[in-house]
């Protein structure tokens, strides 16, 4: 048994029991979105693949417009998460079956469901979807560790699993992540759902999707409206009606209205230099989403400044000395949370390759 901290509350880690703590920062902005949303809605949540628990009891803990149940196959997970609701005096119902098995035959109206199985979502998004179409409103968050997968050192798996296309590139963990997001309207286009990523974000092994889903049959359609292709440019890739990489998303991966109430509420009487930790990873992460996410940035997908050096023969200039020459021509910059060598611009790539090559020395 271990014992760990996650926002201030200690947690039971029994032994045979899946704790990963690099995970920490996305159980940590998937709070913060649920705080905002428990402000305006009442939310039923369904912790799948619950683990210890942990998820669970910091989103009931978090406000009193959240309710959550736990569920989890594993013996050894479902006495852990008994443990933790107690040592925090909440209630909570906890059910040891097999998502797809519960899922489909309960009675239960969820209106937010947490998906973190070991993997790929894939097989459950299906019948996640369906549950969730008996509500107007609703929302679903999606964690997928299948990277060889989305990244495309597995594309026969990608196209199989995800029936898209896709390349291992320098921006493979953005056009990843827009797969996933693709793949989650289409099913959901199915159960008459319109989708609008509320945040999205790659980091370390994992990416992590939490989507709005609105009941709507006359505008499903529309999610189809939001899927393109991508090929391959001299210094990057463009959205197209056709190309290498794809069908996945083409349009924002976030909503930066939500970003920035949430950004508003941590910053609220704390200074830049005394934050630490998670609580400076929070803002850094969601600050680079607000930055990649305006509405100029839309359908770009994020440049390199290593991949455009070694394609001009040049060496890598400064972040900062590109931003500079690109804002001077009149055009947009921002920096991405994909990498700290990548930036977003609505510049054209003549326009980018002459700001390298004026700082070539």
């Amino acid at each position: 048994m271990q014992k760990v901290v996650e926002e201030g509350l200690e947690f039971i880690i029994n032994e045979g029991v899946f704790y990963n703590p690099e995970m920490r920062l996305s159980r940590a902005i998937s709070l913060e979105v649920l705080r905002e949303l428990s402000k305006k809605h009442e939310l039923k949540v369904l912790d799948a693949f619950s683990a210890s628990g942990i998820r669970g009891v910091l989103y009931k803990k978090s406000s009193p417009n959240i309710r959550v149940d736990f569920l989890d196959y594993s013996e050894k997970a479902v006495k852990n998460i008994e443990e933790n609701l107690k040592k925090h005096k909440i209630k909570g119902k906890i059910i040891r079956k097999e998502f797809n098995e519960f899922i489909c035959n309960t009675k239960e109206n969820y209106n937010f469901i947490e998906l973190d199985p070991f993997g790929s979502s894939v097989e459950y998004l299906k019948p996640a979807l369906k549950k969730l179409a008996e509500n107007k409103l609703s929302w679903l968050s999606v964690t997928n560790t299948d990277l060889q997968v989305l990244c495309g050192v597995e594309r026969r798996a990608c196209l199989k699993f995800y029936q898209s296309y896709q390349k291992n590139n320098y921006f493979c963990h953005e056009t990843g992540i827009r797969i996933l997001l693709k793949k989650i309207a289409t099913e959901a286009s199915e159960e008459n759902l319109v989708i609008k990523p509320l945040i999205s974000f790659y980091y370390r092994h994992q990416f992590k999707c939490i989507v709005e889903l609105r009941k709507d049959g006359k505008n499903a359609h529309k999610n189809y409206e939001k899927i393109s292709y991508l090929k391959e440019s001299e210094l990057g890739g463009k959205f197209s009606k056709c190309g290498e990489i794809g069908p996945l998303w083409k349009e924002n991966i976030a909503e930066i209205g939500l970003i920035k109430k949430i950004l508003e509420r941590l910053k609220k009487g704390k200074r830049e230099g005394k934050l630490k930790g998670i609580e400076k990873k929070k803002i850094i992460l969601l600050e680079r989403l607000w930055e990649e996410n305006e509405e100029r940035f839309k359908d770009k997908i994020f440049y390199s400044i290593p991949h455009i050096s070694k394609k001009l023969k040049i060496n890598p200039p400064s972040l900062k000395e590109i931003s500079e020459k690109i804002i001077r021509k009149g055009f947009g910059f921002a920096r991405t949370h994909f990498t700290p060598d990548g930036f977003k611009t609505d510049a054209n790539e003549e326009i980018i390759k002459e700001a390298f090559l004026r700082t070539k020395k």
